[in-house]
């Protein structure tokens, strides 16, 4: 599938406004509201765009711990009926295959890190498991997509799920409206109303509250990325002398780089995970700007490649 200008121009400037109606898009893109619907409309039955997600501080939900879990199962072992557990299992946000070291990955949000362990015995169970690696997510920060839609801005989302915040008072008919904003980031207001029965003006103001009390930090676009040629990859880093100098460094370093889109820390022996967002001619070049601009702080490092990710659910409920 192949984008021109157009294309990318709504998708970047969508990338930054999410909620926007289609007029705004419309007015900044200078383009007819019909040209920006037909568009969005293309990209959403065409599989490019699989969800607008909406993403949510899990510890202000009473979620405190994120994990990402890497499994090597037996050869026996259908991995297809195992993304198909993982994508039913409330905590699972999102799961897909590796290629080489492991089999699958998934990403758990989780009330406490005990629950992993109990999430990882009722996994091995039903599946013969050969080998696997527990990873405790401290914080993760997302990128526009710079190889992609060439971004001007520097916005970033970022989520700190061990922040030690308080869990917030949450009635019922506000997890309603997450339930729907969960399963559409850009759902319309007047489509909430009429789903939760709550009037627009009081969603407004709902709308308007779960944002700046952070709840709801941002919705970002999941795209299939493969339709346009390009591929995830995760570098796993171990990485030495772990200063404030140096953590400023690989923040601007990843900002900048027009090849990462994601930088993960961890409570792990690789304690950052950079995620790459590539074509297959790109990642050789893309790695090596990795470990040249880090020269010197890499002790150890880990190349994955995320084949095929199911789409975000972003609720652990």
């Amino acid at each position: 599938m192949k984008l021109d200008a157009l294309d990318k121009r709504i998708i970047n400037y969508l990338y930054h406004n999410y909620r926007e109606p289609l007029t705004v898009i419309a007015k900044s893109c200078k383009l007819s509201r019909d040209q920006v619907e037909y568009r969005l409309g293309k990209f959403k039955s065409s599989g490019l765009i699989k969800k607008y997600i909406t993403i949510f501080d899990y510890s202000l939900l009473g979620f405190n711990e994120l994990g990402a879990l890497f499994v090597k199962f037996d050869p026996a072992v259908d991995i297809k009926q195992v993304i198909k557990w993982l994508s039913s299992h409330k905590n699972v946000i999102s799961a897909g295959t590796i290629l080489f070291k492991y089999d699958i990955f998934c990403n758990l949000v989780l009330e406490k890190y005990t629950d992993a362990e109990v999430f990882l015995s009722e996994l091995k169970n039903l599946f013969g498991v050969q080998d696997y690696e527990y990873v405790s997510v401290i914080s993760s920060k997302f990128f526009p997509l710079k190889n992609f839609v060439q971004s001007k801005t520097e916005l970033t989302e970022e989520l700190y799920f061990k922040s030690e915040k308080q869990a917030r008072d949450i009635s019922g008919k506000d997890l309603l409206i997450f339930n729907y904003l969960e399963k559409d980031g850009r759902i319309k207001l007047v489509d909430l109303s009429k789903k939760t029965k709550i009037s627009s003006k009081l969603l407004a103001y709902k709308l308007k509250n779960y944002y700046k009390r952070g709840i709801i930090p941002g919705v970002r676009i999941q795209f299939n990325m493969s339709l346009l040629g390009f591929h995830f990859y995760c570098i796993r880093l171990e990485l030495k002398d772990l200063n404030e100098k140096f953590l400023r460094k690989l923040d601007t370093f990843c900002r900048q780089n027009k090849h990462i889109n994601g930088l993960t820390k961890c409570f792990n022996k690789y304690s950052f995970i950079i995620q790459l967002c590539v074509k297959p001619d790109q990642l050789k070049s893309a790695i090596a700007s990795v470990n040249n601009n880090l020269s010197g702080h890499i002790v150890n490092s880990q190349v994955l490649f995320l084949d095929d990710e199911t789409t975000a659910k972003t609720l652990p409920f």
